[in-house]
């Protein structure tokens, strides 16, 4: 039994503080994560993560959804490259807090980088070396993939979001199941 579980940006950082995991959230999803897998020695996980404040404001201050081969000049040019260069470490930052209390709770896991393994055309992820992610689950090991930057062949790069990974997986993988965790917020009474 396969199962694809993201881990929404916004319910692993704090979306009003710049660069900040919710820690405590974070260790609660991974307990959950490893009694599952304790529970059920069948169940196999992938799990894809989000960003939230970590990646998202450098993705905007920088246009990095705009795709660099669309800059209107040289200095254009550059400043999208180090968008989305600064945009895959801020990504990959939280991806490490992330792996690390996987580790930390003895979930035996690897990260495993999207802007490593994959490529878009036009915004939409078309090839992912998917190899990487058949070796995890074949050995028992719980593969950690996360929202990044990617490099797209009409664009020059686009972002590989949560979903549009778990889009591409789930048409590979045909997962049992897909799961979503994500942070809800009331409306308000006005709304």
């Amino acid at each position: 039994m396969l199962k694809i579980v993201k881990l929404g940006g916004a319910l692993i950082t704090k979306k009003d503080r710049d660069r900040e995991a919710d820690i405590k959230t974070i260790d609660r999803l991974v307990l959950e994560i490893k009694n599952a897998l304790e529970s059920n020695r069948n169940l196999k996980l992938i799990i894809v993560h989000g960003g939230g404040s970590f990646p998202h404001p450098v993705a905007k201050k920088y246009n990095v959804h705009l795709g660099f081969k669309t800059a209107g000049d040289n200095k254009e040019y550059k400043h999208r490259i180090r968008g989305f260069t600064l945009t895959a470490k801020a990504a990959a930052d939280i991806d490490e807090i992330i792996w690390s209390r996987f580790l930390k709770h003895d979930v035996q896991s690897l990260a495993i980088r999207t802007s490593s393994i994959g490529l878009a055309k036009n915004g939409v992820i078309i090839d992912m070396f998917t190899s990487v992610i058949d070796k995890c689950l074949e050995n028992g090991i719980l593969p950690i993939l996360y929202g990044d930057v990617i490099f797209d062949l009409d664009l020059g790069n686009s972002i590989a979001s949560g979903e549009k990974i778990i889009y591409f997986l789930s048409g590979y993988y045909k997962p049992d199941e897909v799961i979503i965790c994500l942070l809800y917020t009331s409306p308000s009474p006005r709304d």
